[in-house]
């Protein structure tokens, strides 16, 4: 009887060891190496259906690991395992919609996520002109193929009783950009000094808020950050410009702005590689 015990209790470790084994095994995989999907909505069409499952490599950019497990706080604190390369423009990434709670400021919400097209990378300058996305390196336009045609060839008045938003993010009061003409947009990245204007203040404004945990003030034309005059900021992180395949119907940073490094949660996988 005390021999069989002895079995069955071996017998038991090894399924919890095993068992303990696999559950890190699945962590590892989620984390470090790849994610499963499903596309929802239609902003990425026609390269991703409705439906269609994706797998994310995180190897290529490298992993995140949460330093905050607190998941139903809106601030995202982590730290990026080493990747293969950087993001680059044309690469499909997921991330997560970086107003996922409000739309006053930057914040975060687990598994509410989007998959957009790279359209701008840290140091890169981004345009639209007649709907078309002006690549940064080469200048030339960026032929995402049937709807970005229709949005380049339709009058604004048109779209709009198509039920698509023309106007797009604002870079100050006095200059309107939409989803057709829209740019130049700087891209920051680290280590970027960049001078802080009451004409430019717009543009940064959630971006300083979400690197330093406060908000810039502007009065009397003179801008202050927690009480001291801001002549210029430099930026702590790396930011990006995503955007969807279907220019006409895609909430990205055409609207919302710009996208910090730390929501990026890797590249998609696709056999269908579009070259831009």
């Amino acid at each position: 009887m005390e021999i069989a015990m002895k079995y069955i209790v071996k017998i038991l470790n090894a399924l919890v060891i095993t068992v303990g084994a696999l559950i890190l095994l699945y962590a590892f995989t989620r984390i470090c190496l790849c994610d499963r999907f499903i596309v929802r909505g239609e902003s990425m069409l026609p390269s991703f259906e409705d439906g269609r499952p994706v797998y994310v490599n995180k190897l290529i950019f490298g992993g995140r690991i949460y330093k905050n497990t607190d998941w139903d706080s809106s601030q995202l604190s982590t730290f990026r395992l080493p990747g293969l390369r950087n993001i680059k423009v044309g690469d499909v990434v997921m991330m997560n919609y970086p107003y996922a709670q409000c739309n006053d400021s930057i914040n975060f919400k687990l598994n509410y996520v989007y998959m957009k097209r790279c359209f701008g990378t840290p140091g890169d300058t981004v345009r639209i002109i007649n709907g078309y996305y002006i690549h940064p390196d080469s200048r030339e336009k960026i032929d995402l193929g049937y709807y970005t045609e229709r949005l380049s060839n339709t009058p604004d008045s048109i779209l709009t009783e198509m039920g698509v938003v023309v106007k797009a993010f604002q870079l100050n009061k006095r200059i309107e950009w939409s989803i057709r003409e829209f740019g130049p947009l700087y891209v920051p990245k680290t280590g970027d000094q960049i001078e802080i204007t009451p004409a430019n203040l717009k543009t940064y404004r959630k971006m300083i808020h979400y690197e330093t945990g406060i908000w810039p003030r502007i009065k009397d034309n003179v801008i202050t950050l927690a009480g001291e005059v801001l002549k210029s900021y430099q930026f702590q992180t790396d930011w990006y410009f995503f955007g969807g395949d279907n220019v006409l119907n895609s909430r990205d940073s055409r609207y919302f702005g710009l996208v910090p490094e730390e929501y990026i949660i890797g590249v998609v996988h696709t056999n269908r590689r579009k070259h831009i």
